[in-house]
């Protein structure tokens, strides 16, 4: 059976998750006092980091996107859709909405026309964000939320919606069995051998490794 599977040897993106020996950050770290789980927007602190970075692994998205809005933009991850920003912290409360915004380069067809369905029924828009250089139409979902929305309502409707788009090929952080063999060098590499670790899983459907 081959040495076990070395974490230094994915790309970058994928490493961020791992510490000494490949073990996960999250298994290395001390454990804290407990956090009461918020139940309300308004117990959700805003993530000032983050924006515009390209996120490729769960574990990268709980670090930048807010709890209420975390399973959604998995959602778009796991479609290859790619989210630019979201915001869903107790600050939006004044706004009366919370985003996400989506990279509307990165749509088919196919999922531009569900926006614009979605604009239909007050649940998209459009604008013009003049914050980035020259310019550049912004496609951003949005649920209307208030002092007493709860985390779980705002969960809810962008799983909904995220629901409704179509995945566009490959997701962004799974192999398939040829490239995992070719990432870590080894020709014989089986998927057994991949699976031996505690975070890689494996797509039955699809036939790909995703990197939890």
């Amino acid at each position: 059976m081959p040495d076990p599977i070395d974490p230094s040897m994915l790309p970058e993106s994928d490493q961020k998750s791992f510490g000494i020996n490949g073990n996960p950050i999250d298994q290395q770290e001390e454990e804290a006092e407990p956090i009461p789980t918020p139940i309300f927007l308004r117990d959700v602190q805003p993530i000032h980091e983050g924006a515009g970075q390209n996120l490729s692994n769960i574990k990268e998205l709980s670090q930048f996107v807010e709890k209420p809005l975390l399973r959604a933009c998995q959602a778009f991850l796991d479609k290859n859709i790619k989210t630019l920003m979201s915001s869903a912290n107790v600050n939006d409360i004044r706004r009366g909405i919370v985003e996400i915004i989506l990279d509307d380069e990165s749509l088919s067809q196919e999922n531009k026309g569900i926006f614009r369905t979605l604009i239909e029924e007050g649940k998209a828009d459009i604008f013009f964000d003049t914050t980035r250089e020259g310019g550049v139409n912004q496609y951003r979902l949005i649920i209307r939320v208030g002092e007493n929305t709860t985390i779980q309502e705002i969960e809810d409707q962008s799983m909904e919606i995220a629901d409704r788009f179509l995945a566009q090929g490959k997701p962004l952080n799974a192999y398939s069995l040829e490239e995992m063999r070719e990432i870590y060098g080894n020709p014989k590499l089986t998927k057994e051998d991949i699976l031996s670790t505690d975070w890689i899983s494996y797509d039955e459907k699809n036939q790909l490794f995703k990197i939890n």
